[in-house]
């Protein structure tokens, strides 16, 4: 089972960077999210868009997303983004591939993926 973090410091963060992530699947079948593909990396998902990311070293991103379902299919894109923003591909551990694979999820239409998401940060 995938973790989200190497280090389990006993306070909040480390009670959640212990969780499982990634849905419980392995490494080689992908996640739906980069907490499994980097270490130490705490998420936390809230209502209406709200993402919140920890990197164990202390750097931390939030974010929203004001576009009601579309909040779902663009959130880890973003999530991804930001984190390869803020150097967190380069930790020591991250999976590079998982990360490359989050970053442009399929659209679909009609039962056939007709384009992706793609992000770009305006910094």
């Amino acid at each position: 089972m995938l973790r989200c973090g190497l280090d389990l410091d006993g306070g909040t963060a480390g009670a959640g960077r212990g969780q499982p992530c990634g849905r419980g699947l392995p490494r080689d079948r992908g996640t739906q999210d980069p907490g499994g593909a980097v270490p130490g990396l705490l998420l936390k998902s809230g209502a209406e868009g709200v993402q919140g990311l920890a990197l164990a070293d202390g750097r931390a991103i939030a974010f929203k997303i004001d576009d009601g379902d579309g909040a779902r299919r663009v959130r880890i894109a973003v999530a991804v983004a930001l984190l390869r923003a803020i150097g967190a591909d380069d930790l020591p551990g991250t999976d590079r591939a998982v990360l490359d694979e989050l970053a442009r999820p399929a659209v679909y239409g009609g039962g056939r993926v007709v384009g992706e998401v793609r992000v770009k940060l305006p910094f």
